[in-house]
């Protein structure tokens, strides 16, 4: 996730003061911009509707106080304007509704833009109020990649009493079969795995991929389709025919788009996500 940290870090730079980041995985973000804070030497504090201030980064004075939005930002706006300062506020979606939180957030946007301060809001919503759509950035952070989720595999490892069994391709295979998932989802998934035997193999691999598909029906948003499908069963016959006609060489699909890979047989290589 280096290159999402240094875009977020160029975000603060060129002083963009309220930041909103789309995400279900509050706590790795959190991660994420407490090692971007840490690489580039800026404060950072966060706030949320339970504990009030905290610190993110190391240390620096003492917290501030307050126990509701409001206050939160008054007391935001109170801090040192010379010091490089980011404040990452929670939950801050449940309050949308409230005209006066909007009104003092859009407020203190537009005023911190002559000082070292910004706000960055972590939500699991791309629902934001109208009058603030000229002073956000918005970003969706991406899933866990394979490397993330390579983590996730070794601090399950690392856990006393699991084995892991997996041979070198069985272990690529499971990571890929968990891409699309969040880290706490692939988590719950091995863990399952673990569960049966306290270890994990080459056999779980199927169950990882079941896992995945029971998560995407549950979001209701995407199909899973498995391996044994054909480029039929995803785009029908023209889409097919249009294919064969511009890609002479066997091989289909759009670049990034992640929909599907086939042989010159029509089969579909790995299962994937279809809207």
């Amino acid at each position: 996730m280096k290159d999402f940290e240094r875009r977020l870090d160029t975000y603060l730079r060129a002083r963009f003061t309220l930041i909103v980041l789309i995400s279900h995985e509050e706590k790795r973000v959190e991660g994420m911009v407490k090692e971007m804070c840490e690489t580039y030497k800026r404060s950072c504090l966060s706030w949320d509707s339970a504990e009030g201030f905290q610190w993110v980064s190391a240390p620096n004075g003492s917290l501030p106080i307050a126990k509701d939005p409001q206050t939160a930002l008054e007391q935001i706006d109170k801090i040192d304007s010379s010091l490089a300062t980011l404040f990452v506020l929670k939950d801050f979606h449940d309050f949308w509704s409230n005209a006066v939180i909007r009104r003092k957030l859009r407020s203190l946007a537009q005023k911190m833009k002559f000082t070292k301060k910004s706000m960055l809001i972590i939500t699991p919503s791309g629902r934001i109020p109208d009058e603030l759509k000229d002073e956000v950035v918005i970003e969706n952070v991406p899933l866990p990649d394979v490397n993330d989720l390579l983590e996730v595999l070794e601090e399950l490892r690392s856990t006393s009493g699991v084995r892991l069994n997996l041979t070198p391709l069985g272990k690529e295979k499971l990571v890929k079969a968990a891409v699309g998932l969040t880290r706490a989802q692939t988590h719950r998934v091995l863990a399952k795995a673990i569960v049966s035997d306290a270890a994990l193999d080459d056999t779980d691999i199927d169950l990882v991929t079941e896992e995945k598909k029971q998560i995407i029906r549950e979001s209701e948003a995407l199909e899973f389709f498995s391996v044994t499908e054909t480029l039929d069963n995803v785009g029908g016959p023209f889409l097919d025919r249009l294919i064969a006609r511009t890609l002479p060489h066997g091989l289909c699909g759009m670049p990034h788009c992640g929909t599907c890979m086939r042989d010159t047989q029509g089969s579909v290589v790995l299962p994937r996500a279809r809207l």
